[in-house]
Order: structure tokens, then C-alpha cells, then sequence
């Protein structure tokens, strides 16, 4: 039986951000001497057949834009090796994957659990696996900046909510509205607690990067929406500037009008070590991701993030990093904030300046994780 296993969005996973924390939060727990890995947890196997034939249409849908467009997903399949390569090297992880028949056959491998981070907590996201529910008594059970993304919950996923939290040893959250939605039904306190990219420091993440010298001087674009205005804005802003624009294109896997032929070099092959490369070396960021903005404070770098068009709803992880660092002008999410006017006056970050709620947040994080696991370990061995 190992120590710790973590669960979050982490199987086949080809989400930048995904991919990273999942990175993050396994490194950091080794470099502080657990034998902690990430499980392998495949979601769809086991999910409902009317799930499953959606997914084979929109499979059989992207037929048509494969031949459309042989060159860009031939692109896009590399990036996909890329994260596999990533994952398989980079990040300890389970041998065996499991399912949601599986997981009392699961509860049985690991002394610890850990669920998080990411959305694991999302209503639209979320099954037994991620709220630790494997139908088993004395499991040890800790959340670490899980995410709800959403500013409320209906009376029935609270009830579900309570009842999965009722045996938890720990529990924290990644945005503070998730505090006040899940403390009034929780056991225990719950904790706002950083991301676990924040977990490593720039010079722990700079190892991940493959060091190569940087000729040109670009903003960098990471949109997963389809916001024209916010690509318009970075665009002008690069011209004025005499920057270029590098973006990352189709990160959902799928060719869109609004990626195509946008900025001067558009990379649809981009594995997550060149994801943090590319932020490293922006003289800009322009973004609607949460993790793209979080790396930019990470790297001390000038950036802008937007509004996700149709996840309105998800915005208060952004909001929570932005009041956390004191940059909450530097997200973008009204009309007058997005016009290059406000852009251009809109005051530099300075990094040269202690983010005090930052470091404390970042000190209690990593104690309520350690004090929580070592509180977990004590209870195993009475």
C-alpha cells in the first residue's frame, strides 16, 4: 500500500493547466518525503451510454475538419504525444487505471487520498471518484484546492455535497466564494488555499523548461474562448509596441474560425514544458485561463486576463488570484476595460514589491497540507 494517491483531471489529460498543477502538487508532496502519485482514473469508462454515443458523434463530427484541415491535426496529434511523453516522464502516476466500477478496489492501494486540484468539484464535472465517495468506510480523505468554479449550488448537489463530505479529514478550496458555499454543510473547517502551481517556485519551474535562447521579443496569447475583442486588443497592442503575437492555437483539440490566421506564429504543437517556456519569455500576456495567469505571476510578468465568453460563471477563481495579488484592474471582465485606451494606461505590476497576502496564503497552504496529512498518518497508526 502506498502512501498518498491524488485524484484530479489527470488521465489522458491535454489541458496545459491539468497537466501542471497535477505536476505540481505530486513533486511538491515528494520533495517533502511522501511516496505520492497521481491516479490514473478514467471517468468515461463506466459513464452512461447516451455520454458515451455524444462523444463518439463529436468524434465522428471532427472527421470532416481532419481532412479539412490534415496539416493543423496532424499538429494537434503531436501535442497530444507531447502531454503523454509529459505525463509518462515527468509525473509519478498509477500503473493500473482505474474506473468508477473499480473503486473499491481503489480505496484498498493508498493510506492517504488526496482529491484536487482543478474543477474536480465543478456539478458538471464532478462523480464519486472525485469526492472520494469509493463506497468504503475509513478512507482517509483530504481535498487540496478543490474547485467548484461557480458562485452557488443547488439544494440537491448541497445534499450531495454534505453527505460525501461527512467523513473528510481536511478540506480547502481554491476559490474563497467555495469557502461560503461549502462551510455551512462541511464537518470540518474549510480552508482557501493556493493553487498547487504556486506550490513550486519559479526556480523549481524553470527546471522544466527547455532553456533556449529567445531571438524574438512576442506577446503571448492563451485563449480557450472565443473571444474576438480580447485577440483584436493583443494584436493591437503587440503592433504598437513592435512586438510579435505567439499563441498557442486549438488548445480544445479542435479547429475554430477564430484561431485561424491569428497572430504570427500561431503553435498548435506546444507540449506544457514549452506552455511555461512561453510564458517565461512574453513581454506580455494576454489570456482567459487561470493557470496562464497564475504562471504569469509566477514568472513576474506583465499580463492582461479575460472573461471565458460562455463560463461567466467560472470567473471567481480569476477574481480570487486577482484580490490576492492586488491586480484585480489586470482582469478584464467589463466594457470599458476592454479597449486599448484602458490598456495603455493601465499601471505595470510591480514585482519588485512584496505580495505579503500571497506568501502568508502560500505558508498556510503548505501547513494545513502537511499538518493535515501527518494528522491522517497519526489516526493510521492508533
Amino acid at each position: 500500500m502506498k502512501s498518498i494517491g491524488i485524484i484530479t483531471h489527470y488521465y489522458n489529460s491535454k489541458n496545459y493547466g491539468g497537466v501542471l498543477q497535477a505536476y505540481a502538487l505530486c513533486w511538491f508532496l515528494k520533495n517533502q518525503g511522501y511516496d505520492a502519485e497521481q491516479i490514473q482514473f478514467d471517468k468515461e469508462k463506466g459513464q452512461s451510454f447516451k455520454h458515451w454515443a455524444g462523444n463518439r458523434y463529436r468524434e465522428f463530427l471532427r472527421l470532416f475538419d481532419e481532412i479539412r484541415y490534415k496539416k493543423i491535426y496532424e499538429q494537434i496529434r503531436r501535442r497530444e504525444k507531447a502531454f503523454k511523453v509529459f505525463r509518462d516522464r515527468q509525473i509519478p502516476h498509477s500503473e493500473k487505471v482505474f474506473s468508477q466500477r473499480t473503486l473499491k478496489e481503489l480505496a484498498k492501494e493508498y493510506k492517504v487520498f488526496i482529491t484536487g486540484s482543478d474543477q474536480v468539484w465543478h456539478p458538471n464535472a464532478v462523480c464519486d471518484a472525485y469526492l472520494l465517495d469509493f463506497g468504503v468506510d475509513h478512507i482517509k480523505k483530504i481535498s487540496y484546492a478543490a474547485s467548484i468554479a461557480k458562485n452557488n449550488l443547488t439544494e440537491c448537489e448541497l445534499k450531495r455535497y454534505k453527505k460525501a463530505l461527512l467523513d473528510y479529514c481536511a478540506i480547502s478550496v481554491r476559490e474563497r466564494d467555495a469557502v461560503e458555499i461549502l462551510q455551512p454543510i462541511a464537518p470540518v473547517c474549510v480552508k482557501w488555499v493556493v493553487d498547487p502551481v504556486f506550490l513550486l517556485r519559479k526556480t523549481e519551474w524553470e527546471k522544466v523548461i527547455d532553456k533556449k535562447p529567445i531571438s524574438d521579443r512576442y506577446v503571448f496569447c492563451y485563449f480557450l474562448g472565443s473571444d474576438i475583442d480580447a485577440r483584436e486588443l493583443a494584436q493591437e497592442y503587440a503592433k504598437n509596441n513592435n512586438l510579435k503575437v505567439k499563441s498557442i492555437a486549438f488548445p480544445n483539440g479542435e479547429v475554430n474560425e477564430w484561431e485561424l490566421n491569428f497572430g504570427d506564429e500561431s503553435i498548435a504543437d506546444a507540449s506544457p514544458e514549452n506552455f511555461v517556456e512561453l510564458i517565461q519569455g512574453a513581454e506580455m500576456v494576454f489570456t482567459d485561463s487561470f493557470h496562464a495567469m497564475a504562471f504569469s505571476l509566477l514568472f513576474e510578468k506583465q499580463f492582461l486576463v479575460f472573461k471565458r465568453d460562455w463560463h461567466s460563471s467560472m470567473e471567481s477563481r480569476i477574481v480570487s488570484l486577482a484580490e490576492l495579488f492586488g491586480v484585480s484592474d489586470h482582469f478584464c471582465n467589463t466594457k470599458n476595460k476592454m479597449t486599448y485606451d484602458y490598456i495603455e494606461n493601465l499601471m505595470v505590476i510591480d514585482y519588485s514589491k512584496k505580495f505579503d497576502c500571497f506568501e502568508k496564503m502560500r505558508t498556510e497552504s503548505i501547513a494545513f497540507l502537511l499538518d493535515s496529512i501527518n494528522n491522517c498518518v497519526r489516526e493510521d497508526k492508533k
